[in-house]
């Protein structure tokens, strides 16, 4: 945290109003060596591009001298610039680390359906994506192909949890909490959705079985 938060005050000092935390290490359900740690600096103003440029360089420093986390994400934001999407995430699944705390909420009220619609990534970007992504991981590359069954696992069942909370389940913010509300708010998708979690949970180093789970995901989401 503090060699983050070094980086962020050294370039960008003048500008920051908030650091934050975010992702599975914010939620304390981080898998070492596959999660992200991913911070986020919310601006006053639009850095310079040498300024972009030099925090890069120093997440790619600080991802090769931390193994435990797959990479370290210094990402800059200017405040004006959040989407109300963006804001609610900060809001509800990230932790405040310096400056002045600006979206820490106890409790806040949201229609299931502005949620659902706000929250819910592009399915057939996301399993199209996916797929190419895992095929053109070079052979043998069994790290590569985990990381990505990890990644494939989670973005598509971020995409199904629309369907749990519109049938009355609770906003989830962990795969494994997303996993248990599809299994009993969608029980026709059972298959799927443990096959989507296992290979989250569990990364798998196959490349056929993780294009068999997602052409399973679409074969039942998006053929017509």
């Amino acid at each position: 945290m503090a060699d983050a938060i070094a980086v962020y005050t050294e370039i960008v000092g003048n500008l920051i109003r908030e650091i934050r935390l975010m992702g599975s290490v914010a939620r304390g359900d981080a898998v070492a060596p596959f999660s992200d740690i991913d911070f986020i600096a919310l601006l006053s103003a639009q850095p310079t591009e040498g300024q972009v440029a030099a925090i890069a360089g120093k997440a790619a420093e600080l991802s090769q001298r931390f193994a435990c986390v797959s990479k370290v994400d210094l990402e800059t934001v200017v405040l004006e610039r959040l989407s109300e999407a963006r804001r609610f995430i900060l809001s509800s699944d990230s932790v405040h680390l310096w400056g002045t705390d600006l979206y820490t909420l106890c409790e806040q009220r949201i229609s299931r359906q502005k949620l659902a619609d706000m929250l819910t990534p592009d399915l057939e970007g996301i399993v199209t994506r996916r797929q190419e992504a895992v095929r053109g991981v070079p052979e043998g590359d069994e790290a590569m192909l985990m990381q990505w069954s990890r990644w494939s696992g989670k973005d598509v069942l971020k995409c199904l949890r629309k369907e749990a909370l519109l049938a009355g389940g609770t906003y989830e913010r962990t795969i494994a909490g997303i996993h248990r509300q599809l299994r009993v708010h969608t029980p026709d998708r059972i298959e799927l959705v443990d096959a989507l979690y296992e290979l989250y949970a569990q990364p798998e180093p196959d490349k056929e079985r993780i294009l068999a789970a997602l052409g399973l995901a679409e074969a039942q989401l998006l053929s017509p």
